[in-house]
């Protein structure tokens, strides 16, 4: 999650079927706020290098991949998905991924 400026981003996992099963998708949400409410103005489906492949996260948690904490960030131009040691930047116009690193 990230809040700036009176917009509140927040990585949204979709399930294939229930909280339980594997996630098949992962969407930046981006909620409004104005004085004490909250309106979603924008969905940003993330999508692996290709930019056809939907971007799922870890395959080694299929269903919990967001349980393990992590650290949403954005400007103008990117989203910065850092969970555990792997980076992720997303372009903010299309949600393609354009770079993973692992750190040691």
């Amino acid at each position: 999650m990230h809040y700036l400026n009176d917009e509140l981003w927040i990585l949204v996992p979709y399930y294939e079927k229930d909280y339980n099963s594997a996630i098949k998708r992962l969407v930046v949400e981006v909620w409004e706020r104005k004085e004490r409410h909250f309106t979603r103005k924008e969905e940003i489906p993330l999508f692996k290098e290709d930019g056809e492949t939907p971007f799922a996260g870890a395959k080694r948690r299929p269903n919990s991949y967001l349980n393990h904490g992590g650290c949403l960030h954005k400007n103008k131009n990117y989203i910065l998905w850092m969970s555990g040691k792997t980076r992720h930047v997303f372009q903010r116009e299309d949600g393609k991924r354009v770079v993973k690193n692992c750190q040691n």
